[in-house]
């Protein structure tokens, strides 16, 4: 079964590497829909190999850039 992991984003540089990491090794697909950051994190995502949107907020449609069976949609937490 393909788990897709979804990860909706906006200003999150310190957090995305670290989290995009924690899952690497389950995920067979990692997608960030990011919501027009200002600041490093599409450019983070990409680095460490997401599959990344920029798109502007519209609520959570990111369903709809992923593909696999399971959609794990991850929040940040402080």
């Amino acid at each position: 079964m393909k788990l897709s992991v979804g990860i909706i984003t906006f200003n999150e540089e310190n957090r995305i590497g670290k989290t995009i990491d924690a899952i690497k090794g389950i995920a067979d697909e990692i997608i960030v829909v990011d919501s027009e950051s200002r600041d490093r994190t599409v450019e983070i995502a990409k680095f460490k190999g997401a599959k990344v949107f920029v798109e502007k907020w519209k609520g959570y449609g990111i369903k709809k850039f992923c593909f696999g069976k399971v959609l794990w949609r991850v929040d940040f937490t402080s």
